[in-house]
């Protein structure tokens, strides 16, 4: 068996390096002392290629695979762990659970994860109850209301035929 990269996800791989290092760590520590977030970077990124690279083409996606994902949150993620998230949830989030499971109702659960997400940051970073974000999760109501609502959501959604 054969461990050694491609030419080609070298390539996919060189080229997320240099974005991280020429467009992302420059003004990093400025834009997280501001809280700025950059949605001209998200577009670069777009235009490489970056997202949706594990969905087949025939979804709208590159085609390129899960390893060449991995490879590319890899470098980003070695410049700057915030700017991998958006990455990731564009290549391994919604888009291939559809492409799984082929339901595009699986939509309907992206403001509720949005919420989930925004609640949980509200509440261990902005509110007093930050002291165990694990402790928060499971006693605030309204969280687990959404975790309720977003599993019978996914389980209409996909068995529901």
């Amino acid at each position: 068996m054969n461990f050694e990269l491609t030419e080609e996800q070298r390539l996919i791989q060189d080229t997320a390096q240099r974005f991280a290092a020429e467009q992302i760590a420059p003004t990093l520590e400025e834009e997280e002392r501001k809280h700025e977030f950059r949605a001209d970077r998200v577009a670069k990124m777009g235009g490489l290629g970056f997202f949706s690279c594990a969905l087949p083409e025939e979804l709208g996606g590159s085609g390129m695979g899960f390893m060449e994902s991995v490879l590319m949150s890899e470098q980003i993620s070695r410049v700057s762990a915030s700017w991998r998230l958006p990455f990731n949830m564009q290549n391994l989030g919604p888009a291939l659970t559809v492409a799984k499971f082929g339901s595009e109702a699986l939509l309907y659960t992206v403001p509720i994860v949005a919420y989930g997400i925004f609640r949980y940051l509200y509440l261990t970073n902005a509110s007093e109850k930050s002291e165990d974000p694990s402790q928060v999760l499971l006693t605030d109501r309204p969280m687990g209301v959404c975790v309720l609502l977003y599993l019978a959501v996914v389980v209409l959604v996909l068995y529901r035929r």
